[in-house]
């Protein structure tokens, strides 16, 4: 029995198998949460952690950094400019972050400080403390 190069004896199988060992995985896949970071404040540190918090959130399996507001988007805010302070050689970012269901309740926040060359310290505590909110609330 000669086959054609576009169908083959195994063919069958071989997307059976792959349906069998795929299906599960897709049907367990969570939907990401869409997330827009925001920041009331408008100084380069402020605006450094807003970035890292971008990066964080989109990185993360959890989250989808988006810019639009629709009904299950989360909101992470930076409420202030950050403030700092010296400790010996070193600079502390101080912060303090909303997290609020889309029609802006507050439904938890992240408060926390961290050297102001390692900002992405603050956004990874901040993912932390935002999955702990939502594993406590029935968020959407």
């Amino acid at each position: 029995m000669k086959t054609s190069a576009f169908f083959s004896p195994f063919l069958i199988p071989t997307l059976l198998l792959t349906a069998f060992v795929c299906l599960p995985q897709v049907l367990a896949a969570k939907e990401k949460i869409p997330v827009i970071v925001l920041a009331n404040g408008d100084d380069g540190l402020t605006l450094g952690l807003k970035q890292q918090l971008k990066r964080v959130f989109q990185s993360s399996s959890d989250f989808l950094v988006t810019e639009k507001n629709s009904h299950g988007t989360l909101l992470v805010r930076i409420e202030t400019n950050l403030h700092w302070k010296q400790v010996g050689d070193r600079e502390f970012a101080q912060y303090s972050i909303e997290i609020l269901d889309s029609t802006e309740k507050r439904i938890g926040g992240s408060v926390g400080e961290c050297r102001t060359d390692q900002l992405v310290e603050c956004a990874l505590q901040t993912l932390r403390d935002t999955r702990m909110v939502l594993s406590t609330k029935n968020f959407k």
